[in-house]
């Protein structure tokens, strides 16, 4: 819900919508909920990749989406 409001509100890509996908993405990560995990983290992913400075967070979003592609897999 908060999600579709931010993403009403704000330019595409925002760092808070940005966050926002984060979150929820680690919030299924915790309950073992990879494939519900895996696109909140890949938007995220390719949201942060579009900003024109380099971000801290590409490293933990590109291994959470590895770990995830990898654990839906098995």
């Amino acid at each position: 819900k908060i999600l579709a409001e931010e993403e009403r509100l704000l330019p595409k890509p925002h760092p808070r919508i940005l966050e926002t996908l984060t979150r929820l993405g680690i919030a299924h990560l915790k309950q073992d909920r990879f494939k519900q995990a895996l696109p909140y983290f890949q938007r995220a992913l390719d949201g942060f990749k579009a900003m024109p400075q380099p971000q801290e967070k590409l490293p933990f979003l590109e291994r959470a989406v590895k770990a995830c592609a990898l654990s839906i897999e098995k």
